[in-house]
């Protein structure tokens, strides 16, 4: 389902989405009922999908969850909170932050269960193109020289993106960033 304003959020509900960022316009909702909320946290392979290309996924988290209180895989795997919010028609939810992730090819993903402490919260799915999000909450600005490593195919950062060009000051700050 393309996700646009109007969009029904839930597959089991009448919510649609009043506004969302322009990023978030066009991408494709992978409809769910809402039953994550109340869902098992270290269940891992809750929701699980394929993509066949490099693509950002977009996890919009229900926003009454404290910072702190959400599951363990969506911290460790998701990059960071969009400062953006797509707004709800769900009156007990309101507004969801946009958790972003990056696939570097086909891949399968895998979401986990969800029973934030107190309010039962939920999460929704959209797929995207590949597209660099600079304007995440806790993106990198600046960093610490610590030492030098030697490479080698055990890699201490999981992230394999290709190479880096530009000056030593660019390649360091774009590494950071990936």
């Amino acid at each position: 389902v393309e996700l646009t304003e109007g969009s029904t959020m839930y597959c089991d509900r009448d919510y649609v989405f009043t506004t969302l960022p322009d990023f978030l316009q066009g991408t494709i909702l992978i409809p769910t009922a809402n039953n994550d909320k109340r869902s098992d946290p270290n269940d891992s392979e809750f929701l699980c999908f394929d993509t066949s290309t490099e693509a950002t996924i977009y996890l919009l988290y229900d926003r009454r969850v404290e910072d702190g209180a959400e599951p363990g895989w969506l911290t460790s795997m998701f990059d960071s909170m969009h400062l953006s919010v797509a707004e709800v028609t769900d009156t007990g939810m309101g507004s969801m932050g946009v958790w972003v992730y990056h696939t570097a090819g086909a891949e399968t993903v895998c979401l986990g269960g969800n029973n934030a402490p107190g309010v039962g919260s939920n999460y929704l799915v959209a797929v995207g193109r590949a597209v660099v999000h600079t304007e995440m909450v806790g993106a990198v600005a600046s960093y610490e020289y610590i030492g030098c490593f030697i490479d080698s195919s055990s890699r201490d950062v999981a992230v394999n993106m290709g190479g880096l060009s530009g000056d030593p000051a660019d390649r360091v700050m774009e590494c950071s960033q990936r």
